[in-house]
This record gives C-alpha cells, structure tokens and sequence, in this order.
C-alpha cells in the first residue's frame, strides 16, 4: 500500500488537469473507525469525502458532492452507489439491489429523512464533527451510527444522484452473507443506542423519521422474520388452488418499477440500460436470493445478541475493479 500510495498520481481527482495533492499517513490497524478519526484528524478542509477503499470515484463526483453544499443547510451528502464488478449473476443481482436502494434515496431527500450515510460515499461539513464528535470505533456499523447522530442534532443530509461511487460487490454467496450480516447486526446496535430517536417529540427531530420512517424499518424486519413462511405457503396454496395472479402481479410491479427506473435515472449508462430491459421480466425472482441472504442476517443477529456476543468485522476476498470512464 505505501509503494503504491507513492506512485499514485490523480490527475483526473477533480475533473481538469491540476493534480491532486496526495497525502499517505500510515496508522496501525486499529479498525476502520479509528482510521477514519485519524483521516478527520488531518483534514483542515471545510468539506471531508469519505470513500471505501474498494471505491472508485468518476472525474465529476467530487465536484457534485461539493455543489450540494450551496444549500447552506445542507450538513451532510449520501452519494449514488453503483456496483462496479457486474460479471456474474450474484454481482449483477448487487448491482440491480443498488439501484433500487439509492433510487428511493431521492424521496427520502426531499423529506430530509436519510438515516444512512454510507462508508462507500459520503460527505460532511467539517463542522458536524466538532458539534456531535467523530465516528463510534465500538460500533461495527460505524457510519450509520454517526448518521443518527446527524439526525438527532436536527442537521439536514441531501442525497446526490449525480455524485456517483463505483463498490465492488462480494463475489461469493458467504462473502455476501458476511457482509449483510455485519449491517444487520450494526443496524440494530445502532437502534438500541438511539432508541430514544424513535417516536422523539423534539421539535429539532423530524417526524416523519421518527414516528414513520424507522418504526418501518423495524416492521421491515419483522416482516422478514416470517417472510420464508409466508411464501412457502404462498407457493403450497398458488400450485394447489393453480391461482397464480400474486405471482403475475409480482412481475407486473416489479418490473414496472424497473422501467420508471430506466426512464428517470440519468446517470445510466448503455450497459446499465441493457442490463435493466433484459432483467426485468425476472428481478423479482432474483430478490428471493437476497431476501434469503438477509433473513440469515436477521435470524444470526437475534441470536447473537440473546446470548450477548459481540460480532467481530468479517472479511471476504476482494478482486478490485477497474476505472470506470
């Protein structure tokens, strides 16, 4: 990594051809949170971008980044996160999760609830973190600690379609399910710790946050506990009654939500195009993978957290991506 770091030139960081002024500081792991206190603690910067280490960014994706903050209530930014590595099934079932995720992050917006800022793309005001304090090293999920930590201080986060962060996706299912595994449990450390964001009367709180938004989020997850059940018996009741209309109307709205997708998103490009128009017959059978994937994420968290152990970060092998033009 230091080899590396010294060869490094950004010509193309900002877009033109001033180059970037690189600055590699070593720290000895400690885990991503502490690395990221320590990245803050050198800034002098009036705006910090935090990227993963898997990311990479377009030529205009920091400059879109810092033109939302023209908006001088504007505290905080949620990039569009795209799947960069879409070369086999499971990665290109990430790659269309993705997109429906960050799609509805233009709704959430507008309501200022966004109650997640990813690591993979966000950026701060310099001064969120002197008012409510760096990142939560103890907590696996550290960033979406620190966005409730936004939320509860009564600050606005906006969401930029146009500020655009190429992850790579984990490319085995046990990568995968490590990973989901990871969130879920940090989501619900993170919902314990804040309870008290939950139904707040505060008048700095948003309440459509707080008395829709996430009471949702924990209905989401309950509804995912008896998911499995409930579609077995759908299958068991749709082949013995040979009804198959919830199946049709499955397909109907999912696929419809992936046309409105192809026709407001204009960050696609040919190939995102192409994926989505041949897809989208069947994307809503391939959310059954994920959805499996995240009722193991749910079922390990509870128990993990009924017999008080604590979840140690999990690792799964990375191959990179490539710059994406």
């Amino acid at each position: 990594m230091r080899k590396f770091m010294k060869q490094y030139r950004a010509q193309k960081a900002f877009g033109n051809k001033k180059k970037a002024n690189i600055v590699y500081k070593y720290k000895q792991n400690g885990g991503k949170g502490h690395a990221l206190n320590y990245g803050i603690g050198l800034s002098h910067g009036e705006i910090i971008i935090s990227i993963d280490a898997d990311c990479v960014l377009l030529p205009t994706t920091i400059g879109n980044f810092v033109r939302h903050f023209n908006d001088q209530e504007v505290m905080a930014v949620v990039g569009n996160v795209k799947i960069g590595n879409q070369k086999s099934l499971l990665e290109t079932l990430q790659y269309l999760e993705f997109l429906f995720s960050f799609y509805f992050k233009k709704a959430d917006s507008l309501l200022n609830t966004i109650y997640i800022i990813g690591g993979a793309a966000g950026a701060f005001r310099s001064s969120v973190f002197k008012k409510i304090g760096l990142y939560n090293s103890q907590n696996i999920t550290e960033d979406i600690e620190l966005s409730f930590r936004i939320q509860k201080a009564g600050m606005k986060i906006a969401y930029a379609s146009d500020a655009i962060v190429f992850t790579e996706a984990a490319t085995t299912f046990s990568g995968l399910a490590a990973q989901r595994l990871r969130w879920k449990r940090g989501r619900f450390q993170t919902f314990f710790e804040h309870r008290d964001l939950f139904y707040s009367d505060k008048k700095i709180h948003n309440k459509i946050l707080t008395w829709l938004v996430l009471p949702l989020a924990i209905f989401g997850d309950i509804q995912l506990f008896f998911e499995v059940f409930f579609i077995a018996f759908l299958y068991l009741y749709s082949f013995v009654s040979h009804d198959f209309s919830s199946f049709l109307s499955g397909i109907i709205v999912v696929s419809t939500i992936f046309f409105v997708l192809i026709w407001d998103d204009k960050t696609m490009g040919k190939k995102d195009l192409t994926t989505l128009y041949l897809l989208a017959p069947i994307g809503w059978l391939l959310f059954y993978v994920t959805s499996v994937i995240e009722h193991r994420a749910l079922i390990k968290s509870i128990y993990l957290m009924l017999r008080g152990e604590k979840l140690i970060w999990q690792k799964w092998n990375r191959v990179g991506i490539s710059e994406k033009k």
